[in-house]
């Protein structure tokens, strides 16, 4: 039998459908506030009349990145958070794993920039990706096991 994410709340292949579902969103807002130079996440750190006029020509710098470069990371994102939810929907390892490794160097990443929030959301979501693709390398999620044993939600 499989672990439960948080140990009550669904089976560890909802948990990482849901995660990337959430990130995704989380990112397309991101794209939306970042684009209309609303700070999110610290890339946008002044929203002053200077960075408006830059940003209309996508020359709009933060932290050494342009608009265009921002919003391309985060298409990027959204990409790795849809092979995520591939691999989980298929038990596919390695396209989990590559999801895994996103939400690891957004871990990094909010530790070095002291980013609370963010640390606390890429260790959440971390946590259901190891463990489906540690139950899908056991064999004990998969395709002939999920609806007879492993397919568990308490509220959705």
């Amino acid at each position: 039998m499989g672990s439960k994410c948080c140990w009550c709340c669904c089976d560890t292949r909802r948990a990482v459908i849901i995660c990337n579902a959430i990130s995704i969103v989380l990112t397309f807002l991101s794209i939306i506030f970042v684009s209309v130079g609303v700070g999110v996440n610290g890339v946008v750190e002044e929203n002053d009349d200077d960075a408006y006029d830059n940003r209309k020509d996508f020359s709009f710098t933060a932290k050494g990145i342009t608009l265009g470069g921002v919003i391309a990371l985060q298409l990027l994102a959204i990409v790795c958070h849809v092979v995520g939810i591939f691999g989980a929907l298929k038990y596919n390892v390695w396209a989990v794993a590559f999801s895994f490794l996103w939400y690891v160097a957004s871990l990094v990443l909010n530790g070095i920039n002291l980013n609370i929030l963010g640390l606390i959301l890429a260790l959440g979501f971390i946590y259901p990706h190891l463990e489906l693709m540690i139950e899908i390398q056991r064999g004990i999620m998969s395709e002939k096991t999920y609806e007879d044993q492993e397919m568990y939600s308490c509220c959705c």
